[in-house]
C-alpha cells in the first residue's frame, strides 16, 4: 500500500470499534479487514455503498461527482494531500499544454469537493491554514459555520498520519536479506518511500559519493521505487537518481534501488536494518505544506533522521532533537551530517531516544480522535442543512461544463476515466 491506502486502512481499523465500517477499494482485495469489511467497488457498487452508509470518508477524487452532490449522507473530505502543489512540480519540466488539463481538473474537483463536505481533514496547522484559504474562497467560512465554532475545528480538523502503538518487531529478512552485498557491519541510510518528482534524492546521493571513498561501510538504500498503483507512471526523478548513482560509480556498490514495493506489514524488517532514515526535497512550495509520512516510520523504528527543512515534521525533528535538519540542496551540510552520524555515537543515541519519544506521541489512536468523535455523532455542516435539489443539479451541470471546456485537448477516454468513474 502507498500513503492513501495506508491512511484508510488505519482509519477503518480505528473506527471499527465504534461503527460498522466498510473499506471500499478499486482492486480485488488481497487481505481481510481487521474488524471491518474490505470490498471491491465498481461504479454500481460504489453507488450502493453510498446509499448504505451514514458517513462517507474519502479524498473524493475516485468518486462520481454526481453521487457526491446528490447524496444526503454526511461527507468527510480528506485533504491530507496538497495535490495542487504536487502537480506544480510534477509538470514543471513538461509543456504548459500537458499541464493545463490535469491542473484544471484538480482545481475543479477540489472546488466541487469543498462545496459538498461536512467536515474536512488535514495533517497539521500549517496545512490547515492553506485549506482554510480555499474554504474561504469557496464561501464555506460563513455565518453558519462560524457560529458555535469560532476556531472552525469542527469544520476542518487536524488528523495527521499516525503510527502503530506497539514498537516494530522483526518478522522476516530485511535489507540485508535482499542484497548480499549489504554486510552486517554496513551503516545503511534508508530512503523509506517512493522517489517522486517533487523530492530530491540527488543531493543525498552526491553527499554519499563524497563520504563513500573513506567509508566503504556506508550504504544508501531506496526501499521502494515502483509505485504499487500500476497506473502511476515511472517518475522522472527516479531515472535521474539512477543515472547519477551510475555516473558517480555508486550504483549497486553504495547506492541500491529496490525495484518493488515493500508490503506495509513487512516494512519494519527494512527499518530495523537501517542506521538512519533520510528524506530530502528541493526548495519549493510543496515542501512547506507536505507531510512526509516516511519520517513517521523512522520515528517508529527509533532511527536518527536526516532531512530537509521546511515542512511540519522536519520542524518536529529539529525541535525535539531527533536528528539533523538540512537546507535544501546543501551537499556540504548533508556530507557533514553523514560524517557525524557515522562518527558520533553519543549524538546518535540522543537522536534515537528523541525519535522514540516522538513515535509515542504520534500513534493512530491519538491522531484519529477528531474523526472518531465526529463519526460518533455525525451531522451536516450548518451551511449544508438546507439544500435545494435544483441547485445541486445546476452545480453538477456547471461542473461538467467547466470540465469539458478544460479538457478540449484530452481524449474522450481520458475524460471518462477521470470524471465519470
Amino acid at each position: 500500500m502507498a500513503g492513501p491506502a495506508i491512511r484508510y486502512w488505519e482509519f477503518a481499523r480505528a473506527l471499527s470499534g465504534d461503527a460498522e465500517v466498510v473499506l471500499a477499494v478499486p482492486n480485488d482485495p488481497s487481505v481481510a479487514g481487521e474488524g471491518f469489511r474490505v470490498v471491491q467497488h465498481g461504479r454500481r457498487r460504489l453507488h450502493e455503498l453510498i446509499r448504505w452508509c451514514d458517513v462517507l470518508v474519502s479524498q473524493g477524487f475516485g468518486l462520481p461527482i454526481t453521487a457526491l452532490r446528490l447524496t444526503r449522507k454526511v461527507i468527510v473530505v480528506d485533504l491530507y494531500d496538497p495535490l495542487p502543489l504536487e502537480l506544480l512540480e510534477y509538470y514543471s519540466e513538461r509543456s504548459a499544454r500537458e499541464a493545463r488539463f490535469p491542473q484544471r481538473q484538480v482545481t475543479e474537483r477540489l472546488n466541487a469537493l469543498i462545496a459538498v463536505g461536512d467536515q474536512f481533514l488535514c495533517t497539521g496547522d500549517r496545512q490547515r491554514d492553506f485549506w482554510l484559504g480555499m474554504l474561504a474562497a469557496r464561501g464555506r467560512l460563513n455565518w453558519h459555520t462560524y457560529r458555535g465554532d469560532p476556531n472552525l475545528r469542527r469544520l476542518i480538523a487536524v488528523v495527521p498520519f499516525g503510527l502503530p502503538s506497539d514498537p516494530p518487531n522483526r518478522r522476516g529478512p530485511g535489507l540485508r536479506g535482499r542484497w548480499p552485498d549489504l554486510r552486517d557491519s554496513d551503516r545503511i541510510l534508508l530512503w523509506g518511500g517512493g522517489v517522486w518528482d517533487w523530492l530530491d534524492p540527488l543531493t543525498v546521493i552526491r553527499a554519499v559519493g563524497r563520504v563513500a571513498p573513506a567509508r566503504g561501510d556506508l550504504k544508501l538504500v531506496f526501499m521502494g521505487v515502483q509505485h504499487p498503483n500500476p497506473e502511476i507512471r515511472r517518475m522522472r526523478m527516479l531515472g535521474e537518481a539512477e543515472s547519477l548513482a551510475r555516473k558517480l560509480g555508486l550504483y549497486e556498490r553504495h547506492v541500491f534501488f529496490n525495484r518493488g514495493w515493500v508490503p506495509y506489514q513487512e516494512r519494519q524488517n527494512s527499518l530495523l536494518d537501517a542506521a538512519a532514515g533520510v528524506s530530502a526535497h528541493p526548495d519549493h512550495i510543496e515542501g512547506r505544506f507536505a507531510f512526509r509520512t516516511r519520517l513517521l516510520d523512522y520515528f517508529w523504528a527509533g532511527l536518527p533522521v536526516l532531512c530537509t527543512q521546511g515542512d511540519d515534521l522536519s520542524e518536529a525533528v529539529r525541535a525535539r532533537g531527533a536528528g539533523l535538519v538540512l537546507k535544501p540542496g546543501d551537499i556540504d551540510g548533508w556530507t557533514a551530517a553523514i560524517h557525524r552520524l557515522l562518527d558520533d555515537p553519543g549524538a546518535v543515541a540522543g537522536w534515537r531516544a528523541a525519535s522514540r519519544t516522538l513515535a509515542a506521541e504520534l500513534t493512530w489512536d491519538r491522531s484519529i480522535v477528531p474523526l472518531r468523535e465526529f463519526c460518533r455523532a455525525p451531522v451536516h455542516a450548518p451551511d449544508r442543512v438546507k439544500r435545494s435539489r435544483l441547485a445541486d443539479l445546476a452545480a453538477i451541470a456547471a461542473y461538467l461544463g467547466r470540465v469539458g471546456l478544460s479538457a478540449r485537448h484530452a481524449g474522450w477516454e481520458r475524460i471518462r476515466r477521470r470524471f465519470l468513474g
